[in-house]
């Protein structure tokens, strides 16, 4: 099940949080890669090793080629 949706950043301590969609499957642990995009698996059963080499690999060049033409013209 994919979804969409827009959430605030919560400053909480020195750190910000987003509250995730009660709908989302979770584990006791989440690993995230991230720098613009943030990639989170939620059940914590991909190593935050696998999602950079991921993020960095496969999404990241493809976002930024998409993202260019969106703002063409």
């Amino acid at each position: 099940m994919a979804l969409k949706a827009k959430r605030a950043n919560i400053k909480l301590c020195r750190s910000k949080a987003v509250i995730i969609p009660k709908s989302l499957e979770i584990g006791e642990q989440s690993t995230m890669a991230a720098n613009r995009i943030c990639l989170i698996d939620f059940r914590g059963e991909i190593s935050p090793e696998k999602l950079l080499e991921f993020l960095e690999s496969e999404i990241e060049p493809r976002f930024w080629e998409w993202y260019k033409k969106q703002n063409v013209g």
